[in-house]
């Protein structure tokens, strides 16, 4: 939104035309890099190199500088939370607990710590609904009998599923992740969505009149 000088209705709105808004889909990949490298401790100056070899996004030191000042003028508690990461690294000699789990990591530069508290949370829903998955799909009895895991990419669990009962299968996958959500973020709203496709994909998720999952024929 801040970036195409937009409301968040309209952005919306956007966001469900797809890939046919080039503009839109290039703003929000733009943002992704600015999220996940600035909270990281990236300066503007690294972002080009992490924009270029993780997005295959081109951005010269002027446009980085731009993205960081508005980044940093949207998350302004960025700032607070860089002096508490600067303090642990400085008083701490690089040894920091994570939230929850309790377990310590050492040795951590500044963006090691930053990105750590960052991320280290989501890295935990994704094992643990993975672990979660993999239980129910392969201990007899479970859940998810006859589901077999192929891939597992970021926050997707992607399987192959017997095709009579893929819908109710799919959908015991998505269950089981927000509940591994749950577990380790269980102040923070988590939607999944499960989705059949004959190949892999980014396919849609469709209901059919039943109310049930259905295939993405697309």
């Amino acid at each position: 939104c801040d970036l195409l000088s937009i409301d968040y209705a309209e952005a919306m709105r956007r966001k469900k035309l797809g890939d046919s808004d080039d503009e839109f889909q290039m703003a929000r990949q733009t943002s992704k890099i600015a999220n996940f490298g600035f909270l990281g401790g990236l300066s503007a100056k690294n972002l080009i190199a992490y924009a270029l070899g993780k997005y295959g996004v081109r951005l010269t030191l002027a446009q980085a500088v731009e993205l960081r000042r508005i980044w940093g003028q949207r998350w302004a508690e960025s700032r607070t939370y860089f002096d508490y990461v600067n303090d642990l690294v400085n008083s701490c000699g690089g040894t920091i607990v994570h939230m929850r789990s309790g377990h310590v990591r050492g040795g951590c530069s500044f963006t090691d710590t930053a990105n750590s508290f960052f991320q280290e949370l989501g890295a935990k829903v994704a094992k643990q609904a993975l672990w979660d998955v993999q239980r129910e799909s392969y201990c007899p009895g479970g859940s998810l009998e006859g589901a077999r895991t192929v891939l597992f990419v970021h926050d997707e669990i992607t399987g192959e599923l017997p095709e009579e009962d893929a819908p109710e299968l799919a959908e015991g996958m998505a269950d089981l992740m927000i509940r591994a959500a749950r577990v380790w973020c269980p102040d923070v709203p988590i939607k999944v969505e499960a989705s059949l496709v004959r190949c892999y994909g980014k396919g849609k998720r469709v209901i059919d009149a039943s109310g049930r999952l259905a295939v993405w024929e697309g």
